[in-house]
């Protein structure tokens, strides 16, 4: 078996950084990005043992949830076991808080939700995560949130991690921090109420360097207040955080779905503009009430006693020949004429454009150039902004073309353009990470491609390639790094990362000129136990 391809799969770079088992793959006859896990098989295993790790991905082919990245199901291909799942472009939890130190208690609150979905819908089917994570709360770029790596093969039981990391262990229950611990789906209301914790302060609710500390501490030391931390944090969400946050599984709310309805309940709450201390002292809460969810919905549907009110004289006059009304009306109509007659100015306009851009996000970005950008630069080619308008548009289209040419390399698509076809094979060097062969073939391709409107992105593409290049000074030579790269492939064999080690001596082999490059192909070469082109 071939360690770059395992069943239908080629696979590509791993996804979570070095010594990860989580690989972008490419299902090559559907050409659709896939996520593999990858599980090491001792000594082949049994056929039991086969079949069993068949039908726990079938298990978890059920999970059929939007908060939930779904598994496409696995299979034992000889000595390698793999799970396949959907493929989610955007950031996990980790990185917005990497930067962003903490989250507003909204934004929390609206995350949370959709993890009590995921949460709730794999409670309901008797498959707890009980390994959640900042790293396994994916969001994608429209804002949904997406669980991922919910595991058969961790129910039942006390089961510890493989690896026992601070990291790890600030996100564990009491009951994972013990030897004897039975682990429920109350064990993930207890790390879920970690990750909010998390969320709102900025740090873990318990840190210490030492991994046997930090299980003490969630055994025994009850952790600080949220309010004391987090002052804007409303009185209720520290309630909720700190009773999810219970030693005794007991006293922690019963299911995911009771922290939804509680949740629910306080927005209701809010939105009524009832105060968060009469709401913490008094009322229904979803989360003493067990799992009678159906009387939580009835409750939160009641409609509160109408006050009476004191009876009023009624006017002769009808109310639309009143003067407050005819007052009213003019004012209405002028601001409506005003609204839509007089078309918004350059700079409301770009400042719009700016608010949408701040957020990072591509259809934000989208938004502010499709509904903002381009048309101020048509009623304002000259103007002020106009400069900045166009630079915003350039580096997007840049971006967007990127995109798709490197999703062309991976597909092996055929290039739109010759232009296309030859920024292409500097995209390729660029991903291996030659940078003098990038520049190199910058520079060629900007003498070659006419500066025609239809080539001009990809011209500003060449360009800005080349120009972050020497920014970082005189690069490496290419000979140089490919003594490098083929010392890495080798280091990669000797940790038994062959799908790391192949990728590289492959991409070797298939980009650079064996006329100019004999020594480096020649090995790399050898090392795939390809004949040589002498030999052919």
């Amino acid at each position: 078996m071939s360690t770059s391809r395992i069943g239908p799969l080629a696979l590509e770079e791993p996804i979570g950084g070095p010594g990860s088992t989580l690989y972008r793959a490419i299902h090559v006859e559907q050409k659709r990005a896939v996520a593999v896990r990858l599980f090491p098989v001792p000594f082949g295993a049994s056929d039991a043992a086969k079949r069993k790790f068949v039908a726990e991905a079938d298990q978890l082919k059920s999970l059929l949830h939007p908060n939930i990245v779904r598994c496409y199901g696995g299979a034992v291909v000889e000595d390698q076991a793999y799970l396949a799942y959907e493929f989610i472009e955007g950031q996990t939890l980790a990185d917005l808080l990497d930067a962003r130190g903490h989250l507003s208690w909204e934004q929390v609150v609206d995350i949370a939700g959709q993890i009590c979905g995921a949460l709730e819908h794999a409670h309901g089917q008797q498959i707890f995560h009980l390994a959640l994570a900042l790293q396994k709360i994916l969001l994608t770029e429209s804002g949904q949130v997406k669980v991922a790596d919910f595991r058969v093969e961790r129910q039942g039981g006390f089961n510890p991690p493989v690896r026992l990391t601070t990291l790890r262990v600030s996100y564990l229950s009491p009951e994972q921090a013990t030897s004897n611990g039975v682990t429920t789906e109350r064990t993930d209301i207890y790390v879920f109420g970690c990750l909010m914790y998390r969320m709102l302060v900025g740090v873990p609710p318990f840190v210490a360097d030492d991994v046997k500390e930090l299980a003490r501490m969630h055994r025994e030391v009850a952790a600080t207040r949220v309010s004391t931390q987090a002052l804007d944090c409303p009185v209720w969400l520290d309630r909720l955080v700190q009773q999810m946050m219970e030693k005794d599984p007991n006293k922690r709310p019963y299911t995911a779905a009771a922290v939804q309805l509680a949740i629910e309940e306080t927005r209701a709450n809010i939105g009524k503009r009832r105060g968060v201390a009469e709401h913490a002292v008094g009322g229904v809460s979803a989360l003493r009430m067990g799992q009678n969810k159906e009387e939580a919905r009835n409750l939160l549907r009641g409609r509160r006693k109408k006050k009476k009110r004191r009876p009023r004289r009624e006017s002769s006059t009808p109310f639309y020949e009143q003067v407050w009304f005819l007052a009213g009306a003019i004012v209405l109509l002028i601001a409506i004429v005003i609204f839509f007659m007089i078309p918004p100015s350059e700079d409301k306009m770009f400042r719009r454009a700016e608010e949408m851009l701040a957020t990072g996000k591509r259809p934000d970005i989208r938004r502010a150039i499709d509904s903002q950008l381009r048309p101020m630069l048509r009623r304002f080619p000259e103007g002020k902004h106009a400069e900045r308008a166009r630079s915003y548009i350039d580096d997007y289209e840049m971006d967007a073309l990127q995109r798709r040419l490197e999703l062309n390399i991976r597909l092996q698509r055929e290039p739109k353009s010759d232009a296309e076809k030859q920024v292409i094979e500097i995209l390729r060097f660029k991903l291996f990470g030659d940078q003098q062969r990038t520049l190199r073939g910058c520079q060629l391709a900007l003498t070659q491609i006419d500066d025609s409107k239809e080539n001009r992105t990809v011209r500003l593409l060449a360009q800005r390639m080349e120009n972050e290049i020497e920014k970082q000074g005189e690069p490496t030579s290419s000979i140089e790094f490919l003594a490098t790269k083929l010392n890495e492939a080798d280091q990669s064999m000797v940790a038994e990362n062959r799908v790391a080690a192949r990728r590289i001596w492959n991409t070797i082999v298939s980009l650079y000129p064996e006329s100019e490059f004999a020594e480096p192909v020649a090995k790399a070469r050898e090392r795939l136990e390809l004949p040589s082109e002498e030999d052919q």
